[in-house]
């Protein structure tokens, strides 16, 4: 994982690897994962976001055998927004398109998050 801030940007990227132990005769393919983007401060209270995330998914074979149609490529590229919108109220909104015949068609996200600070309750 890499960040690297150019106020107002933060630009953003990882790499990962996954295997998946051999079950019997059966291992599923490894996975490797690349993300980018950049984050935009907007405003003190709110940032945008892109990102561009892709899946390389290897095929899973039975014994020596790869199984056909088990070998995948995703690629998503993603659009947000995030803002603060009261004392300890946050909201994130998300959207996102697939890019390849293995990837969700779209993606939707919406979610809320509140902050109990116990000290401005005494």
């Amino acid at each position: 994982t890499m960040t690297k801030r150019q106020d107002p940007l933060v630009f953003v990227g990882s790499a990962a690897y996954e295997t998946t132990l051999k079950k019997g005769e059966v291992k599923p393919g490894d996975r490797i994962g690349l993300s980018f983007g950049a984050l935009l401060a907007a405003s003190p209270e709110t940032s945008l976001r892109v990102t561009f995330n892709q899946s390389f998914i290897n095929a899973t074979k039975i014994g020596e055998r790869s199984v056909a149609g088990t070998d995948r490529l995703s690629a998503m590229l993603s659009f947000g927004a995030s803002s603060i919108v009261g004392h300890g109220k946050f909201v994130d909104v998300s959207a996102g398109v697939g890019l390849t015949g293995d990837a969700p068609d779209f993606s939707l996200g919406l979610s809320f998050s509140y902050r109990f600070d116990a000290a401005a309750h005494r």
